[in-house]
């Protein structure tokens, strides 16, 4: 059962790639690092497997701090 909802929410993250596209210009890096923190959570949680029963999971955090770094870096200079 939780495979099927893991399942369900890589479906999710994938149809949100296109969202960037749908929001002003200064706000695409962020959504996109919305996005990608999700997929590395969800990337942490299949990795975790059973073992979530007794601990908690996350992205690890220097892949967050990479995947904010390079949109940060993305950002439009004003």
């Amino acid at each position: 059962m939780w495979k099927r909802a893991l399942d369900r929410a890589a479906a999710d993250l994938a149809a949100a790639a296109p969202l960037p596209a749908l929001v002003v210009p200064p706000y695409r890096p962020f959504v996109r690092a919305l996005v990608g923190v999700q997929r590395l959570r969800l990337d942490a949680v299949r990795r975790a497997g059973a073992s979530l029963a007794t601990r908690p999971s996350g992205p690890s955090a220097p892949a967050a701090a990479l995947l904010l770094l390079r949109e940060a870096a993305r950002r439009p200079r004003r």
